[in-house]
């Protein structure tokens, strides 16, 4: 017992210590991955997924391209779109799947059609900052 008490100070204390980060209340989901590059900057993807509303909750994603940090560059946010292709009354979105493809990255994205209450199924291939384009859900 008194070996989880000091465990759980230990924890504590580190966890105090750390810089809290300041996401909206909102954010459901997050993925990071894939990779991209141009002739000056490279860096990775980043899938956020935030749900708005109050009787009626309606998701937005948004994809990021996100520079890597170099010597003389920090690291961040090159390009930030809304997905529109999502259907603008769809109830949920899951947890964004990464699609490592030798044809690029894709994103799989499983949402729930309101009318319907079908699941749909977005797949996005991702491209340099601020460019995706839909793919066919099929890509593996």
């Amino acid at each position: 017992m008194r070996v989880l008490l000091l465990i759980g100070l230990l924890v504590s204390q580190q966890i105090a210590g750390q810089e809290a980060v300041d996401l909206p209340a909102g954010v459901e989901h997050v993925v990071s991955g894939g990779y991209w590059e141009t002739a000056e900057l490279s860096g990775r993807y980043r899938i956020v997924v935030l749900n708005a509303g109050f009787e009626h909750v309606t998701p937005r994603v948004y994809v990021q391209w996100i520079s890597d940090p170099t010597r003389t560059h920090d690291m961040e946010v090159m390009a930030n779109v809304l997905v529109s292709e999502l259907h603008p009354s769809t109830v949920s979105v899951g947890l964004p799947e990464p699609i490592y493809s030798d044809d690029g990255f894709f994103m799989r994205f499983e949402s729930t059609n309101p009318w319907t209450l079908e699941n749909e199924t977005l797949v996005l291939r991702l491209g340099l900052p601020g460019e995706y384009e839909v793919a066919e859900p099929q890509v593996r």
